[in-house]
């Protein structure tokens, strides 16, 4: 959109941006042939815009740490750094006098088009969730490279500099405990792991109550890495990966790991809404893997052994793992 924009020759400049598109070309008719020929995809084929304010809540995607427990002062200074951005936005306006930032007349349309983007994108495509947080980060990125300060006195770059160098000081000492925190857990659960025998078949589940603490969400997939384990959870239809049909009814191509009240029919949801794969979870599953410290209501069960507990992580065995 750009080149042609400022072309001289815009047929000399579609040619060259033609050229430099044919990277993307063999990638993109490889997926629209997998589309078009392909089976029925285990995830579905759901596509869906969702509500507009879903939409502006994710600009502010690239500052927070939605839904994990412990980062109030990392969503704090995420925060911060978003307001700090958008006054830095409003200079754009001035046309003179005081610090303002200048924004490349050339970066106008990319940026122009990945901000629609952003705007437009669904929150489901083709199976696919959570689309529309992907481009809040580049369009971030994009902006960063595109503009330049004018207009700043020493004094005043000085104070920018240190408000700035703040905040990047603040986060990036949040983000390294938060990494940390989340690191040791890692271990915890590499350790716990190892109880698990090579080939097992591994339930993931939550304690009541915390299946909405998403910072966990997939951390059953090292179970696969490490102890080639069968888990559940591993978008199937959305990642490379297909399934003996034998199988279908032990896994779900996009849920999470579950609510552990889903193991006890009607103990806190109607049997009838629990997922297929976790149904008759006694014969399917050998290993359950509780991501949770939290009471549970798997230490009453008389059917499992627990096998071991490492941090905020325990594995009990099935009766199906006796076998």
């Amino acid at each position: 959109m750009q080149l042609l924009q400022e072309a001289s020759q815009p047929r000399r400049q579609l040619g060259r941006g033609l050229i430099m598109a044919l990277p993307f070309l063999g990638p993109l008719a490889w997926l629209l042939h997998d589309v078009l020929t392909g089976g029925e995809s285990p995830a579905g084929n759901k596509t869906a815009f969702g509500p507009l304010m879903s939409k502006l809540r994710f600009l502010n995607a690239t500052f927070e740490v939605p839904l994990s427990q412990g980062s109030f002062l990392l969503n704090l200074s995420g925060l911060l750094g978003f307001v700090a951005l958008v006054l830095c936005l409003m200079t754009l306006r001035r046309r003179a006098g005081g610090p303002r930032l200048r924004l490349a007349p050339t970066m106008k349309g990319p940026i122009i088009a990945v901000a629609i983007a952003a705007l437009v994108s669904p929150t489901w495509l083709n199976g696919v969730a959570l689309v529309h947080i992907r481009l809040p980060l580049v369009l971030m990125l994009l902006f960063l490279a595109a503009t330049r300060w004018e207009g700043v006195s020493k004094a005043q770059a000085r104070g920018l500099a240190v408000v700035f160098l703040a905040l990047l000081v603040a986060r990036g000492a949040l983000v390294e405990r938060y990494a940390a925190r989340h690191d040791a857990e890692i271990n915890d659960l590499l350790a716990v792991l190892q109880a698990v025998p090579p080939g097992a078949r591994v339930l993931p589940l939550r304690a009541r109550g915390h299946q909405r603490d998403l910072r966990l969400s997939h951390v059953q997939g090292y179970a696969v890495s490490t102890r080639s384990a069968f888990v559940p959870t591993l978008f199937l239809g959305v990642h490379a990966i297909t399934l003996a049909p034998r199988w279908k009814d032990y896994a779900h191509p996009a849920l999470f790991a579950l609510d552990e009240c889903f193991t006890l029919p009607d103990t806190c949801y109607p049997a009838e809404i629990a997922p297929t794969f976790v149904q008759d979870w006694q014969q399917k599953f050998t290993h359950i893997l509780l991501l949770d410290a939290a009471p549970s209501y798997l230490q009453k069960l008389p059917e499992l052994t627990p096998l071991a507990t490492v941090g905020r992580f325990t594995v009990y065995r099935t009766a199906a793992g006796l076998g």
